[in-house]
């Protein structure tokens, strides 16, 4: 993806004067301003370094975060020569927990090495166990400084002095380890809000900046072939974005120019169009101004089209209306929608003959259509045709909808002996009991009308 801004692009040449030393590292190098004419950056060119930062400082988080997880050990250790030697085994069991889980990070791999653990799950069990520990050095050291305040020697001198040595080692180390325990909960909470970052999180939105809307849609209305183009390939970019702006498309009068844009003779032209639209169409509340402009009228024309990438924008724009609501259905079917559809499911593979596949059946779910559908000859004809495509998605589709329509009205298919003959080749094609059932139960139709019996 490239940005569209025009504004403060000088901004981006370097100066031919400046000398570039291609042995450093181009992860600091993108970072001096000095190589940008004076001394400014890009907004996208700043998304850039403040990414970079993110994951430089992951990586040197991680780096101390394991520095502290072997003093840990060292203070797992020592513990079991403390007054209470025990607590060895639960600092042990998470320092233990830290080391075997703990996620290795670099700018160039990402994270790499073991994974058996999320890692939000990691930073997160990790963080209690630091909690509970620091919790019971803290209250460990405390009751040890208040024994020693009040310990008395008597005669026992010698044994009594090597008894208070031990209680004064003890309550240093749990201090000691209560400090670093805080330290290392310190860097699993800054971890933990780097971990939500990925890359692209930040720049993205940078690099879909485009021309303002208004400017485009005017390039889009009154432009040549090259500005039309261009204007198209924009509000691919601009759509794409945020639904905000899908909405402003739409409050400025933007479907009417895309609905224009796809019906250009530029095949370029066509294919950005139809791409926005789709993407468009995502959004449901935009669905109904679709089909009130006639919409659905412009993506039936395009299923007419040679180029397959147009037909592949259009198909997937008309299955987000078809799946949507019932309204949408039915004006698809007003609109003629049915016909051009039988018609391009001669000429689609997979993928894509599961999208024409997967609309046929959700027409099939309306009652109103499908007894359409059952008396159009070209819709078992053009399921027949999706049922031959090699992939067994499309022909668990097709099979469905033509058992939909056999339930609807047997005739539909009795009058099919292709349909037939390609249900009793079946069993040698697929090894699907799914399928088979799904066979079985259309062929039943046969077997019960007295010709297709005799068939």
């Amino acid at each position: 993806m490239v940005p569209m801004a025009r504004t403060n692009a000088n901004l981006l040449s370097l100066d031919s004067n400046e000398n570039v030393n291609t042995d450093e590292d181009p992860l600091t190098s993108i970072a001096k301003p000095d190589l940008i004419q004076g001394g400014h950056l890009h907004e996208t060119h700043k998304a850039v370094i403040q990414e970079v930062e993110i994951f430089k400082r992951r990586e040197n988080l991680l780096e101390k975060f394991m520095a502290i997880l072997w003093i840990h050990f060292l203070a797992t250790l020592m513990a079991f020569s403390t007054y209470f030697w025990y607590s060895g085994f639960w600092s042990g069991a998470l320092m233990l927990f830290g080391l075997h889980y703990c996620p290795t990070y670099s700018r160039s791999a990402g994270f790499v090495g073991r994974n058996n653990i999320s890692n939000n799950h990691y930073l997160t069990f990790f963080g209690v166990g630091s909690f509970l520990n620091c919790i019971a050095s803290t209250a460990m050291s405390v009751y040890l400084i208040l024994e020693i305040q009040s310990f008395s020697c008597g005669e026992m001198e010698n044994t009594c002095t090597r008894a208070k040595e031990v209680l004064t080692w003890s309550v240093v180390l749990y201090v000691g380890q209560a400090l670093f325990l805080l330290a290392s909960l310190n860097l699993d909470l800054l971890l933990f809000k780097n971990f939500h970052y990925e890359v692209g999180d930040i720049i993205v939105d940078k690099l879909v900046q485009s021309r303002d809307l208004e400017k485009v849609l005017r390039s889009a209305k009154l432009g040549g072939i090259k500005e039309r183009r261009n204007a198209a390939f924009e509000m691919v970019g601009l759509i794409a974005s945020n639904i905000e702006t899908k909405m402003t498309v739409v409050n400025e009068g933007g479907l009417q120019v895309l609905i224009n844009l796809a019906l250009s003779t530029d095949s370029a032209t066509q294919e950005y169009a139809t791409e926005a639209i789709a993407e468009m169409l995502t959004v449901p509340e935009i669905q109904g101004h679709f089909v009130d402009v006639g919409g659905i009228r412009t993506l039936s024309a395009l299923l007419q089209s040679n180029d397959m990438r147009v037909v592949t924008e259009a198909v997937t724009a008309m299955s987000y209306i078809v799946a949507y609501n019932e309204a949408n259905k039915l004006a698809f079917i007003a609109e003629n929608g049915l016909n051009d559809l039988s018609h391009v499911s001669t000429k689609v593979s997979a993928p894509l003959s599961r999208i024409v596949a997967g609309m046929f059946l959700e027409l099939a779910f309306s009652s109103e259509i499908r007894y359409v559908m059952s008396l159009d000859k070209s819709s078992v004809q053009a399921l027949l045709s999706l049922s031959k495509v090699e992939d067994r998605e499309t022909l668990r589709l097709s099979l469905q909808t033509l058992e939909l329509l056999a339930i609807e009205n047997p005739a539909s298919i009795l009058d099919n002996s292709t349909l037939l003959l390609h249900l009793l080749s079946m069993a040698k094609l697929e090894e699907d009991e799914q399928l088979y059932l799904l066979a079985g139960k259309i062929m039943l139709y046969y077997a019960s009308d007295e010709n297709g019996c005799k068939s």
